[in-house]
């Protein structure tokens, strides 16, 4: 009788494991989701910058920080590891950055 208990407590516990697993899974999606958007909104405050700056130094190093953010954006582009539904949402945003930095005239 103890062997079977034993059975069904190591079950649980696995049980508990894998739920904890799948919700730690689910967070890291969203917040892969939110550091991609991030990064993809900080590489278009960049962009706007440049086009606002006077200093070509200065227009020069923000144009280099757009695509610094813009590639860790990409990075992080891991189609398999984001919620299925903020995929197009984060791909849109990438071809936005894309277009704005082939824009840029540094």
């Amino acid at each position: 009788m103890r062997h079977r208990d034993a059975k069904v407590k190591g079950g649980a516990k696995v049980a508990r494991t894998e739920q904890r697993l799948a919700a730690m899974s689910t967070e890291s999606a969203w917040a892969r989701a939110g550091f991609i958007a991030t990064e993809l909104a900080l590489a278009s405050t960049f962009c706007d910058i440049v086009k606002l700056t006077n200093s070509p130094g200065r227009r020069e190093d923000n144009a280099r920080n757009a695509r610094r953010a813009y590639q860790a954006a990409v990075r992080f582009l891991d189609r398999e590891k984001l919620p299925e539904f903020e995929v197009p949402r984060l791909m849109e945003g990438v071809r936005r950055v894309e277009d704005r930095l082939s824009s840029l005239q540094v």
